[in-house]
């Protein structure tokens, strides 16, 4: 089963055949799969990094480019790194002419999820998957049931999340990675 996060990646996969010469340019939103045309078509802020990536992808060799598209398929393996059967270049490892657009764009789609209801629904199947409601990221905490809601906190103010805190506060660690545009699979590629 294809998870939500696909998407953009099949976008690069576009953009970097229209660089190769094996597909034509696709126009947006055509280049966005027909299953979530809808509820993307008026994300200009994806249409705007999707284009800054395909023009530092285009200054690229066809080598630099399928080590890009490796890495970001490796890094989209999420349930094989998790249990460490497969590695994957980081982001400091790709050309650094890519690392900025390719950082802005999967960030930028990363916080699409929140409003498109994915990490809901990924927190939801987690949940009811687990017989005992531990958190799946210690293993040592119970967490609590998706009707409890992640509130950001307030500047100075405590983290709230239905997660227990020692990946609660993970969680918040790479959120400020990410605004600092780094990437937790750089800390172990």
């Amino acid at each position: 089963m294809r998870h939500d996060f696909s998407s953009p990646l099949e976008m690069v996969q576009t953009i970097h055949a229209n660089h190769d010469g094996r597909q034509g340019a696709l126009a947006w939103p055509d280049i966005i799969p027909a299953v979530h045309r809808d509820k993307l078509r008026r994300r200009t802020g994806l249409y705007d990094r999707l284009a800054q990536y395909a023009a530092a992808a285009g200054k690229l060799s066809v080598s630099e480019r399928q080590q890009v598209l490796a890495c970001l398929v490796q890094q989209n393996r999420i349930a094989d790194l998790v249990i460490c059967s497969t590695d994957c270049e980081s982001l400091s490892d790709l050309p650094k002419a890519i690392h900025a657009p390719i950082a802005e764009l999967f960030g930028f789609a990363f916080e699409l999820l929140t409003g498109l209801g994915v990490r809901d629904r990924h927190y939801q199947a987690i949940y009811t998957a687990a017989p005992y409601h531990v958190c799946p990221f210690c293993g040592c905490e119970y967490f609590d049931c998706p009707c409890v809601r992640f509130k950001p906190p307030p500047s100075g103010g405590q983290i709230s999340s239905p997660l227990c805190r020692p990946a609660t506060i993970a969680l918040h660690i790479l959120q400020q990675w990410r605004s600092y545009g780094l990437s937790i699979w750089q800390s172990y590629g």
